[in-house]
C-alpha cells in the first residue's frame, strides 16, 4: 500500500489559513485607519468652518455694535430734539401769557394815582412793588386786578408811608398767583 503524508499539505493550509487571517486583520485595520482619518479630516474641516463662521459673526458683530452705538445716540439726539421743540413751544405760549399779563397790569394801573417801581415774576406767581398816592389808589388797583381772571388770591404784603418832597406816598408791595389757563376776551 502507499502511504501518502499529508502533513505538510495540513501545515500548508494552516499557514494559509494564518495568512488570510493576518492579511483580513491587517486590510481591516488599514480601512479603520483610514475611515478614521477620513472622519478626523471630516470634523476638522467642519470645525474650521464653524470658526470661520464664528470670527465672521464676531466680526460683524462689532461692526454693528458701531450701528448700534449710532443708533442709540441718533435716539438720544431725537429725544432732546423733541425736548427742546416741546420746551419751544411752551416758552411760546408762556411768552404770550406774559405780555397778556402785563397787557392787563398796564391797563389796570390807575394813572396818576399808582407808579410800578418793580416786578418779579417767578413761575406762577408775581410780587409787585411801587407807590400810590393813598389806599385806596392800592386798594383801587387790587380790586383792578381781582377782575382780570389772571391775577389771582391778590394779597397786600406791605405799605409803608413816606414822604417825598412835601407829599405823603404809599409805599407797597402786593404779591399774587397767574393764572393762565382762562384767558380774558377783550
Amino acid at each position: 500500500m502507499i502511504q501518502i503524508n499529508l502533513l505538510p499539505v495540513r501545515e500548508w493550509r494552516r499557514k494559509e489559513i494564518v495568512r488570510q487571517q493576518i492579511s483580513i486583520y491587517l486590510l481591516t485595520m488599514v480601512f479603520i485607519a483610514i475611515s478614521l482619518i477620513g472622519t478626523f479630516g471630516f470634523l476638522e474641516n467642519l470645525t474650521s468652518k464653524k470658526q470661520n463662521q464664528k470670527l465672521n459673526l464676531e466680526k460683524r458683530k462689532t461692526e454693528l455694535a458701531y450701528v448700534e452705538k449710532e443708533l442709540k445716540d441718533s435716539k438720544e439726539n431725537q429725544e432732546l430734539i423733541a425736548t427742546k421743540f416741546s420746551t419751544i413751544e411752551k416758552l411760546q405760549i408762556s411768552r404770550g401769557n406774559i405780555v397778556s399779563m402785563f397787557n392787563r397790569l398796564v391797563l389796570n394801573v390807575p394813572n396818576d394815582r399808582v407808579w410800578l417801581e418793580d416786578l418779579h415774576y417767578r413761575g406762577s406767581s408775581i410780587a409787585i412793588k411801587g407807590i400810590a398816592m393813598d389806599n385806596q389808589s392800592v386798594a383801587l388797583l387790587m380790586k383792578k386786578l381781582e377782575f382780570t381772571e389772571v391775577f389771582k388770591n391778590i394779597s397786600l404784603d406791605s405799605t409803608d408811608r413816606k414822604k417825598y418832597e412835601q407829599i405823603d406816598l404809599m409805599y407797597f408791595t402786593i404779591q399774587s398767583s397767574l393764572d393762565f389757563s382762562k384767558k380774558e376776551n377783550k
